[in-house]
């Protein structure tokens, strides 16, 4: 308990994001991408695609976590939201990322992205052509 105090007071004055306020953004930004896809079994196993759907991501949520709680310096969660938002095939989710002006195109954030949907069984096999192509064409 005494670790958790002085670690707390090191983020107070270091202007550290409380560890729970870090993670509910995180968190939250990831839930939005999600949105409504639902896990099913995975889509290459004995049962095929029973209960396994992409639903949508809840966009408006998603903007809204970025322009509340996220500072325009802080790439990193632009890079894992870039990440996760291929990873469930949420192409225009990336886009508005872009448009916002922290992700370039060129950036290693499209290479690793790829990487990321390479063994990801969240997204279709059909829709995965689809998101690799478009992140080949940002690299």
């Amino acid at each position: 308990m005494k670790y958790i105090k002085i670690f707390e007071e090191f983020e107070n004055q270091a202007g550290i994001m409380p560890r729970d306020e870090f993670s509910n953004t995180y968190q939250d930004i990831r839930k939005s991408i999600r949105g409504t896809w639902n896990y099913g079994g995975g889509w290459n196993d004995s049962r095929g695609q029973n209960g396994h759907s992409e639903g949508e991501g809840d966009f408006e949520t998603f903007k809204s976590c970025f322009d509340k709680y996220v500072s325009e310096g802080d790439t990193e969660i632009y890079k894992l939201a870039v990440k996760w938002s291929a990873e469930y095939g949420r192409i225009e989710f990336i886009d508005w990322l872009i448009e916002k002006g922290n992700i370039e195109q060129g950036d290693p954030v499209f290479a690793q992205a790829l990487s990321w949907i390479s063994h990801s069984r969240k997204i279709h096999p059909d829709r995965r052509e689809e998101v690799d192509e478009y992140l080949r064409s940002k690299m």
